[in-house]
Order: structure tokens, then C-alpha cells, then sequence
């Protein structure tokens, strides 16, 4: 057994470890269970960043919505509201 092995928690199985708790050295066989992987088991990349780790469909990959949801985890609820203009038919000079 290497003492130095890492294992990451992604308890909702997503491909990325859980960004509010440390890895931990593998000091022992480990029990099994699914939520502690070593680097390779998750994505590139995917040692941290899950913003939500009981949620697989909220992690760095997912597209965010319009939910009040960080979805990507990108530190922002939403992405932001387009802005749409008006242009007024019954201003002629508005049409130059």
C-alpha cells in the first residue's frame, strides 16, 4: 500500500471531487465504497470543483439554467438575462 495515495470524495458520482471536503491519504486498504476515487477514476481535471457534491447534474460541466441554481459552479446563480431592445413602429424618425 503507498502511503501517498490520494483519494478525492464525488459522492454523487459525477466526475469531480467535492470542493468542502479534503482528499485523504490512503493509509490502509481502503473499505470499499464508491464515494472516495483516486485522480484517475474521476474527469480531467476533476480533483475539485464540484460545487454540489449530492447532485450529479451540478458540476463544472453542466450547462447553467435559469433556475436560481449554480449549475457549473461557476459562482453565480444564472447566466445573465439578455437584454432585449425595443424599437418603436410608430416613431418614423426611429428608422432614420
Amino acid at each position: 500500500m503507498n502511503p501517498r495515495t490520494i483519494r478525492y470524495k464525488d459522492a454523487d458520482n459525477d466526475g469531480y471531487a467535492d470542493d468542502a471536503t479534503a482528499p485523504k491519504k490512503q493509509c490502509a486498504e481502503p473499505t470499499p465504497t464508491a464515494d472516495w476515487k483516486l485522480a484517475s477514476e474521476l474527469t480531467v481535471g476533476g480533483t475539485s470543483g464540484d460545487c454540489n457534491d449530492s447532485i450529479g447534474a451540478i458540476n463544472p460541466d453542466a450547462t447553467d439554467i435559469c433556475d436560481g441554481i449554480d449549475n457549473n459552479c461557476d459562482g453565480t446563480d444564472d447566466p445573465p438575462t439578455p437584454t432585449i431592445t425595443t424599437i418603436s413602429t410608430n416613431n418614423p424618425s426611429a428608422c432614420g
